[in-house]
């Protein structure tokens, strides 16, 4: 039998490492970003079908 391979996994761009503080610098950024409500997202779809059918 192998050995099991302990290391975290690296959730970064291959090549370019990140620790765990970048990371949660990161997501707290992305939180405070703009979120779009359900219906909000319906009406951008159908405008952009009612676009794209022309």
């Amino acid at each position: 039998m192998g050995k099991i391979d302990k290391k975290e996994p690296n959730f970064s761009i291959p090549g370019k490492p990140m620790n765990q503080v970048e990371l949660e610098k990161m997501i707290k950024i992305a939180e405070e970003g703009n979120f779009h409500s359900i219906k909000d997202l319906k009406a951008k779809v159908s405008d952009w079908k009612s676009k794209s059918e022309k």
